[in-house]
């Protein structure tokens, strides 16, 4: 999962996200090189009877990711396997334009991979009759009416899990208060039938059993 923010709101707050696990699954981790099963705890009071809780807390503040590629954390995580946060406040304009549209050199996951990529933003394609669309051209919002200039923030995030079995059945809700600009509204850049867009596009892409059986866009 993941989302873009224009750049008229700005993220003035530590960034939380909650995670909730299935209890009683057990999901693929790798660790160490090798690969292992966890299990969800029915209760954070179970210690004997699983390995992780079934509700977690991950918090960061923006200005303390790495910013080079934006990765939330450099130690691994039972709870997610890539978290990656990028702003333009915090970012060098190269860091940000790398680690969010075009990839970073020196590697070829995901935490080097562009969050487009990753999250593939620019892949999706509207349906038919679906609720949220460019009312336009009938098509994905991001690939024919937004403007990658309008971008001030961006988070991607994934879950673990094999994509073949025991993937990880979790739901992350992400948390923050922002502050808007008006004035930066104003300048933001318009793209197709001179539309300027204001506010937050995220996307949901789940891909297990080796297929790509979810995906999602919001907008708002």
């Amino acid at each position: 999962m993941g989302f873009y923010l224009t750049k008229d709101y700005k993220i003035i707050s530590d960034v939380n996200v909650h995670i909730s696990l299935q209890p009683g699954t057990t999901y693929s981790y790798w660790s160490g090189g090798l690969t292992t099963g966890l299990k969800v705890r029915d209760s954070a009071n179970d210690l004997a009877l699983g390995d992780v809780n079934p509700e977690t807390d991950i918090t960061f503040k923006p200005g303390e990711v790495n910013q080079t590629n934006g990765v939330i954390s450099s130690a691994t995580n039972p709870y997610y396997q890539f978290g990656r946060y990028a702003d333009i406040w915090n970012m060098s304009s190269d860091n940000f334009n790398k680690s969010v549209f075009t990839g970073i050199s020196g590697g070829s996951d995901k935490n080097h991979d562009s969050f487009t990529k990753n999250n593939e933003f620019d892949s999706a394609t509207a349906r038919d009759k679906q609720s949220s669309k460019d009312m336009v051209v009938n098509k994905a919002p991001f690939t024919t009416s937004f403007n990658k200039n309008t971008i001030g923030t961006a988070m991607y995030f994934q879950s673990w899990g094999n994509g073949t079995d025991r993937s990880m059945n979790a739901s992350y809700t992400v948390t923050f208060t922002t502050l808007h600009s008006n004035a930066d509204q104003a300048d933001l850049a318009a793209e197709n039938y001179n539309g300027a867009f204001s506010g937050g596009y995220a996307m949901i892409n789940s891909y297990q059993d080796t297929w790509q059986n979810l995906q999602g866009q919001l907008v708002g």
